[in-house]
């Protein structure tokens, strides 16, 4: 402490500089919008409406007419038997060498 000073101001709020910087920030936001309020009014030739219909066909109808098929029977042959036999051998006599 200083001698013979028993009181010290207290520091002013900088209540101007805040308000300078968020009078700034809303003039900012103002011109940005006018901005782009004005480039949507400047072209007025593009239409962004979207006109959804149902599309009017003249095409005709196509009927389908299905008919059951009988069903195929494939019988199979089991003449393999002597092959088998033959590729068994073979294996045996393979494995045992």
């Amino acid at each position: 402490m200083l001698d013979g000073i028993d009181y010290y101001p207290k520091r002013k709020k900088r209540i101007k500089r805040k308000l300078f910087f968020l009078l700034l920030l809303l003039v900012a936001v103002f011109g940005v919008w006018l901005y782009l309020d004005k480039m949507e009014n400047g072209s007025p030739t593009q239409s962004t409406s979207i006109v959804i219909s149902e599309p009017v066909s003249d095409a005709e109808v196509i009927e389908i007419i299905v008919k059951k098929v009988q069903e195929i029977q494939v019988e199979a042959e089991l003449n393999n038997s002597d092959n088998l036999d033959e590729v068994i051998q073979t294996y045996e006599a393979s494995s045992h060498d």
